[in-house]
């Protein structure tokens, strides 16, 4: 083992020797762990970090050539480092803009007000069409009902009518929940901003 590390020390010195000072010389590792040098990367070690020497043979440049799991994981930590800086920058824009909105806490409860009863309003006005709309279904159901009774097919008029009812009532039942939805998520937007304006202000 000795003799071959000798015989490769040589071997590298003469190389280094020969070479013109503007040629470039690479050093690679194979999967065996031998040690190769030239002045052309075979296809096959493209893929292996390698080092570009001088011609004297020193280490002038050196490059890491990453597994597919290690570029996995390099790009997911930039990525979630890219993430961590869009919402940073996202939260001192809202932080600039809270303080520019708002003197106080009152303000901002005041707001939240406003904004709430403009929700509510929209509420009750979707409670009333979905009630509207129950009362019309009940009465063409009656109708249908009657026809039944009667063992007369119902018009197609008043099938397709209870149809497009029931699923209006569907749709606006879908839309009352949207809307309580938003007025909780209004709710928790007033009140998150009031902490964070305590935070920023040291206001008690």
């Amino acid at each position: 083992m000795t003799k071959r590390r000798l015989l490769l020390g040589l071997w590298c010195l003469l190389t280094f020797a020969i070479y013109p000072a503007q040629a470039r010389l690479y050093k690679w590792v194979d999967d065996q762990g031998v040690t190769h040098y030239g002045e052309v990367i075979p296809p096959e070690f493209a893929n292996k970090s390698r080092s570009k020497l001088s011609a004297e043979g020193r280490v002038t440049e050196t490059q890491q050539v990453l597994s597919p799991e290690q570029r996995k994981a390099q790009e997911a930590a930039l990525q979630q480092q890219a993430l961590q800086d869009a919402a940073l920058q996202e939260q001192k824009r809202h932080d600039a803009a809270l303080l520019g909105s708002y003197s106080n806490v009152g303000e901002i409860d005041a707001a939240k007000s406003r904004s709430l009863q403009q929700i509510d309003g929209l509420i009750s006005s979707m409670v009333a069409q979905i009630k509207i709309n129950q009362n019309r279904l009940t009465t063409l159901q009656a109708e249908e009902a009657q026809y039944r009774s009667n063992k007369t097919p119902a018009p197609a008029s008043l099938l397709e009518e209870m149809r497009d009812t029931a699923n209006r009532i569907l749709k606006k039942r879908a839309d009352l929940d949207k809307l309580r939805q938003d007025r909780n998520a209004t709710d928790a937007r007033f009140e998150a901003d009031k902490t964070r304006f305590l935070q920023l202000t040291g206001a008690h």
